[in-house]
């Protein structure tokens, strides 16, 4: 009992220190809850209770200079397209003020504002100087020692409500790039409200002003790079006149060098000669001249109205832009006008140089300028132009791009877009206006193509670019219509022996006989080929005119061009060929002729049966005895071609989609028709499969497909000439064979002469099939 009441003791003491210890638990918890609240509620009233501070960002000028020196830029050569609008626009600011104050040109005038660039080898310096509106000293501390301060835009706004000014900078970065090529960079500047000082920097955290010990020199600027030892490239004439070439061509100031040329001494060799000196007086003496030598004296064309630029302008300018052409063959000039407003220069180049589609090289058609100062020339290809127009060539200058800071490229795409947008609609007035004025000079000579006379300049356009503007029409279906026009093909009745006569779809739709209602085209390797095809038989005979497509790029032309003006494109390598005539008697005719020459068909199937799907007769040939057709969906001839030649080519792929072909027969022909008596009479089964295998082989290569056993047609072909060698009398025999039917038909009177030199014929023919035998086919 005593035990027991001791248990329920210590049992009761546990209960009640558990409980004291989970409730100061509880507690505590609930003190620091509440004790965060009130810190919290104190800070937010702290917060509300304290004055706010603004701070300013600060740089590291050190590590600032060097993002701006070495990150900004994509070349070092660009230092000389900053250099040079700073000192364009020195001499800008001076003569806009000039108008209004004519005392800050002093004796001078507008006309002897000019920038002036020098080099030094032996020193390494570059020397660019202008005699602008100069600079102060409080300028050159604020201009040239604040970062990305501008005192062009700065001027700008002071003058925003005036328009006749050409200035360029806008960022104040553009001098910095001054140390891409040098390490120590001097300024020396002389302003009419001011004496000369003297700015200098190595691009580190400081700069120095001082005054310039010879205070006599004139208005104007003189920036002096100090070269560093890796850009020595440009310490030379040549690499100056190029940057110049370049970049400053058409800067509306003259741009002046130093230029050391070789000369005569005519009076050298006078006093030689009356001194009779002993040295050989033949031997040309020479003496080095320095002339100060203008480098831009070609003028932004461009800018004057077209009614007032002359062709040798034109020709000058264009010359510029493409040194492999000496000519061009059509051009537009223009000024655009809206939301940007540019004027622009567009030219197509008589010829294209011969890597033109190299990946290798570099750099847009179309060069961009911003107030006669270029920009880039290295966009894509199809930035400003798509690539179906990268042919042309051309400039852009404009006054107000949006251009980022380092001034080589477009900021905005819409910007871009509007350029391109107007660009293409320009080029493509440009080259139908070429097209359209040849058209009208061939229907004025009552031609039906482009010219037979001579070489017009649309045929010549379209020998050279013919394949950029099928391009256009397979890749922009937003200028698809247009570009559908500016087409030309070879046809059926252009004339064959004139490389530049063509026919556009216009010109086809109007030729087209009453009652058609499709295109027919045919495309092969050559136009010569292609008329040659068995394909055209029977269109020719209806005179249905066929157009010849004879570039790889056409197959694939026709696949996005299916119709034109509702006329459906119909090609006449595949099978099912309709041409209009009486189907109900074609039908029957040929049902009959099928009932007729199934034993020649079937022996035809079964032993071509690895080349052709199925063998059938037809009513589209006239002179060939059978010809091979492509199925509905499957490869043409020509496409089989192309893809074959193809490095890359998917041989499963390729066989996919070249299914067997289709062998249609002409039941008219009379080797078919021998075919058919030989086939029943003939009991051997190798001279029978022989001969059709080469029936097969002939009508492959006369549709244009390539054959897989050339070595096998080749040894069959030498069987049949050893055969023709010993039976001369085939040489004596036409095998071009005539319809019989159209004989009795066409010429009735002469029916049993006809007749008797079919027979004759047809003994011949005999005396061939009779002669081949087992051992020798």
């Amino acid at each position: 009992m005593v035990k027991v009441s001791r248990l329920v003791f210590f049992i009761l003491l546990f209960v009640t220190w558990f409980g004291y210890v989970r409730c100061k638990t509880d507690t505590q918890e609930l003190f620091h809850r509440s004790s965060d609240s009130i810190h919290l509620q104190s800070s937010k009233d702290s917060v509300k209770n304290s004055e706010e501070e603004s701070f300013e960002f600060r740089a590291e000028v050190q590590r600032l200079m060097n993002i701006i020196i070495h990150s900004l830029y994509s070349n070092k050569e660009i230092f000389f397209r900053e250099l040079v609008s700073n000192s364009a626009d020195a001499l800008e600011k001076l003569r806009f003020l000039s108008l209004t104050n004519r005392t800050l040109l002093g004796d001078e005038s507008v006309d002897n504002l000019k920038i002036q660039i020098d080099f030094d080898p032996e020193n390494m310096t570059i020397t660019i100087e202008d005699n602008g509106i100069g600079m102060t000293k409080q300028e050159l501390i604020n201009n040239l020692g604040v970062v990305a301060r501008s005192g062009t835009l700065n001027f700008l706004e002071q003058l925003k409500d005036q328009k006749d000014s050409s200035l360029i900078g806008q960022f104040g970065v553009g001098f910095y790039a001054a140390y891409l090529v040098a390490d120590k960079v001097s300024v020396i500047s002389k302003s009419i409200y001011d004496k000369a000082y003297v700015w200098e920097s190595n691009a580190d955290k400081t700069f120095t002003v001082k005054e310039y010990v010879d205070q006599s020199i004139g208005r104007g600027t003189k920036v002096i790079l100090h070269v560093r030892q890796d850009s020595t490239e440009f310490l030379s004439e040549h690499a100056l006149r190029q940057l110049v070439d370049k970049y400053c061509r058409f800067i509306t100031f003259p741009i002046y060098m130093k230029v050391e040329s070789s000369v005569s001494d005519e009076e050298t060799l006078e006093e030689e000669e009356e001194e009779e000196a002993t040295l050989d007086s033949s031997q040309p003496k020479t003496k080095t001249q320095v002339k100060n030598v203008q480098l831009n004296e070609q003028k932004p064309t461009w800018l004057k109205d077209p009614s007032e630029v002359k062709e040798d302008e034109y020709k000058a300018l264009f010359l510029s832009l493409s040194p492999y052409s000496k000519n061009y063959l059509t051009k537009t000039h223009f000024r655009a006008e809206g939301e940007i407003e540019f004027r622009s220069i567009l030219f197509v180049p008589e010829r294209l140089p011969f890597d033109f589609f190299s990946e290798e090289s570099e750099g847009s058609p179309i060069k961009l300028y911003l107030k006669r100062v270029l920009v880039s020339d290295k966009f894509a290809k199809d930035a400003l132009l798509p690539r179906w127009l990268s042919f042309v060539l051309g400039i852009v200058d404009s006054d107000d791009l949006p251009i980022n800071i380092s001034r080589e490229m477009l900021q905005q795409s819409s910007i871009v877009q509007l350029i391109r947008k107007k660009l293409i609609q320009k080029s493509l007035e440009m080259i139908r206006n070429l097209a359209t004025s040849d058209e009208v000079e061939s229907s004025s000579s009552g031609h039906r193509g482009i010219n037979s006379a001579k070489s017009s300049n649309y045929s010549q356009f379209w020998k050279q670019y013919g394949k950029y503007i099928k391009l256009g029409v397979i890749e922009d279906s937003e200028y698809r219509k247009k570009l559908v026009n500016l087409l030309r093909f070879q046809s059926s009745k252009t004339n064959e022996h004139d490389p530049n006569d063509y026919t556009s779809l216009k010109s086809y739709v109007a030729r087209m006989k009453a009652g058609q209602d499709v295109i027919y085209y045919l495309a092969g390797e050559s136009g010569a080929s292609v008329r040659k095809s068995p394909l055209l038989e029977q269109l020719q005979a209806k005179n249905f005119e066929v157009l010849f497509l004879t570039e790889p790029i056409d197959e694939y032309l026709m696949q996005t061009l299916t119709e034109f003006e509702s006329y459906k494109f119909i090609d006449v390598s595949k099978e099912n060929l309709r041409l209009g005539d009486d189907e109900k008697a074609i039908r029957a005719k040929l049902s009959k002729a099928k009932k007729q020459f199934q034993p020649l068909i079937d022996h035809l199937e079964q032993t071509l049966s690895e080349h052709v799907t199925r063998v059938k007769v037809t009513s589209r040939l006239v002179n060939t005895p059978c010809m091979l057709v492509s199925a509905e969906g499957g490869y043409s001839a020509n496409t089989e071609r192309i893809l074959r030649a193809q490095a890359l080519a998917n041989p499963e792929m390729f066989s996919f989609y070249s299914p067997k072909k289709v062998l249609e027969i002409n039941p008219d022909h009379t080797i078919i028709k021998r075919m058919l008596q030989f086939v029943k009479k003939r009991k051997g089964k190798k001279e029978k499969d022989d001969i059709s295998l080469m029936l097969y082989e002939l009508a492959a290569i006369s549709s244009g497909f390539q054959l897989d056993d050339i070595s096998g047609f080749s040894q069959r072909m030498l069987k049949v000439i050893s055969l023709m060698l010993d039976n001369e009398k085939v040489f004596a025999q036409d095998f071009s064979t005539i319809n019989e039917e159209e004989i009795q038909d066409n010429h009735g009177g002469n029916r049993e002469r006809n007749e008797e030199k079919e027979q004759t014929g047809d003994s011949l023919k005999n005396e061939i099939f009779d002669t081949v035998d087992h051992e020798e086919l």
